[in-house]
C-alpha cells in the first residue's frame, strides 16, 4: 500500500511540474501537440525538459521504494508512475474530446502521438527506476570502498565558498552594467 501511496504522490507531483512548464520556462514551452502542428516552431530544450520528468519522477520513485524496503523491483514502480502521469495528462483529451477538436482531421496521428506518449512515459519511468537501482549500487561500493575518506571536504568547502563569491561579484558587475548601459543609452 506504501508503494502504491509513493507512485500515487509522485505522478501527482511531476503532473503538477508538467502542468506548470508554460510559467518556468515561457519562452521554450513545449507540448506534444506541436508535433501534430507543423506550423509551429518546437522549442527543443522545452521538449527535454519534458521528456525529462518521467525520467526523473521514475528515479525519485525508484530511490523511495529502495529507502522504504518495499518488495518489489524499482523498474516497475517506475514504470507505473510513468504511466500514470500520462493518465493524468491525457485523460481530459479522452473524457472531453472537445477540447482537441482542431485535430480531428489529424485523428490517426493523435491517436500515434497518444501511443507514444504511453510508450515513452512507460519506458522513462523504469529506466528511472533502473537509474535507482544503479545509484544505490554506486553509492554502496563507494562506501564499501571508503573512497570518501579520499575527499578533503575543506577544499570542497573552500571550492564552493570562492565560487559563491565570484558569482556574487560577477551578478553584483551585471547589475550595474545593466543600470549604467541604461542611463548612458538615456543620456545619448
Amino acid at each position: 500500500m506504501l508503494s502504491f501511496t509513493i507512485v500515487f504522490v509522485v505522478a501527482l507531483f511531476s503532473t503538477y511540474i508538467f502542468k506548470k512548464q508554460k510559467e518556468f520556462m515561457p519562452q521554450n514551452y513545449f507540448y506534444y501537440g506541436q508535433l501534430l502542428e507543423s506550423s509551429e516552431d518546437i522549442s527543443f530544450l522545452g521538449m527535454i525538459f519534458r521528456t525529462v520528468i518521467p525520467l526523473l519522477a521514475g528515479l525519485l520513485t525508484g530511490t523511495l521504494i529502495i529507502l522504504f524496503r518495499c518488495p518489489t523491483t524499482p523498474e516497475n514502480y517506475g514504470v507505473l508512475v510513468g504511466l500514470f502521469i500520462t493518465f493524468l495528462v491525457i485523460w481530459p483529451s479522452i473524457y472531453f474530446p472537445e477540447t482537441v477538436i482542431e485535430y480531428k482531421k489529424k485523428r490517426n496521428k493523435l491517436y500515434l502521438l497518444r501511443i507514444l506518449f504511453i510508450t515513452l512515459f512507460g519506458f522513462l519511468g523504469g529506466l528511472g527506476g533502473k537509474l535507482s537501482i544503479i545509484f544505490f549500487q554506486l553509492l554502496e561500493w563507494v562506501t564499501k570502498k571508503n573512497i570518501y575518506n579520499l575527499i578533503d571536504p575543506k577544499a570542497i568547502i573552500n571550492n564552493l565558498l570562492s565560487s559563491l563569491i565570484w558569482v556574487i561579484i560577477i551578478a553584483i558587475l551585471i547589475f550595474f552594467h545593466k543600470k549604467y548601459s541604461k542611463l548612458i543609452s538615456e543620456k545619448s
